[in-house]
């Protein structure tokens, strides 16, 4: 569905960003995207919603070239994707109801079709009862679910996650979490989850790719932070990846090792890096 392909990125200051990012999602799948701060993930995000131009490879979601897509043909591209951000978004003046019906009128649906339809989606987040409060009248996680019926309210067939539980207490970020896989399970919406959140990404196991030296370090098909050093060796030895993404991915803590001292991450790190010489030297 949605493939990366050898993106490179840079900000307009000439910030390198991502060098060789290379993925797949899959229809209906539920992917973790992590990373320290500054790796790129939103970054990642903007290039999927054609917010941001990669300068080269390409971004192919299905048949379509999202970096090559003509501006006037954007806004269609858009409405297969659903964005929910940390900050909600919401439009102050208009209450939950017409806040979603607000974003279905824009795909040209009848005025009674983008009613009904808004009535569906604040059942599926369970505001059905708040149809009628203004986002000031919300707490943080009634916005947050607010946002989010108003990011699938056009059936997306991506649904991507911009660090949705971030300003949320734990409390709060199960539940939207419950949200968002059941939209995952009943609709077959996949969804790319970008978060720094540990105990989620733990305790409810899924892919997860691992942003870091302007690659993905790891794409680990059970998920977790904290990856066991087997999994760190299988994984660097399959993707033969350079030894400066390597370097870069475990000193700015893309690579979580579970229960290691900073001492060991060295030794890890040393150990990792002379097999790799030592296999390019014998071959």
């Amino acid at each position: 569905m949605l493939e990366f392909r050898n993106v490179r990125y840079k900000y307009p200051d000439g910030t390198r960003v991502f060098e060789k990012l290379s993925f797949i999602v899959n229809e209906g799948e539920f992917v973790y995207v992590i990373g320290s701060t500054g790796a790129g993930k939103s970054t990642m995000a903007k290039l999927i919603t054609s917010e941001a131009v990669p300068e080269a490879g390409s971004i192919m979601f299905y048949n379509l070239n999202v970096g090559r897509l003509k501006k006037r043909k954007i806004p269609l591209y858009r409405r297969q994707l659903g964005v929910v951000y940390q900050d909600f978004k919401l439009l102050p003046d208009k209450n939950c109801l017409e806040n979603i019906i607000f974003v279905l009128e824009m795909t040209d649906k009848r005025k009674q079709e983008c009613r009904t339809r808004a009535r569906e989606v604040l059942r599926m987040v369970n505001l059905a009862d708040k149809a009628n409060k203004f986002p000031k009248d919300l707490s943080g996680g009634e916005k947050q679910r607010l946002a989010i019926a108003r990011a699938i309210a056009n059936k997306p067939k991506l649904l991507i996650c911009d660090e949705p539980t971030a300003n949320l207490d734990p409390e709060m970020s199960e539940e939207i979490m419950n949200i968002i896989e059941k939209i995952n399970k009943e609709t077959g919406t996949a969804i790319i989850f970008i978060t720094h959140n540990s105990n989620i990404v733990n305790e409810r196991r899924k892919r997860t790719l691992v942003i870091g030296g302007g690659t993905i370090v790891a794409d680990l098909k059970e998920g977790g932070y904290h990856l066991q050093n087997e999994q760190v060796r299988e994984f660097i030895e399959k993707e033969e990846l350079e030894e400066t993404q390597m370097i870069t991915g475990l000193l700015n803590g893309d690579l979580f090792i579970s229960n290691l001292s900073e001492q060991k991450k060295d030794d890890l790190l040393i150990k990792l890096l002379k097999e790799k010489k030592d296999e390019k030297q014998g071959g």
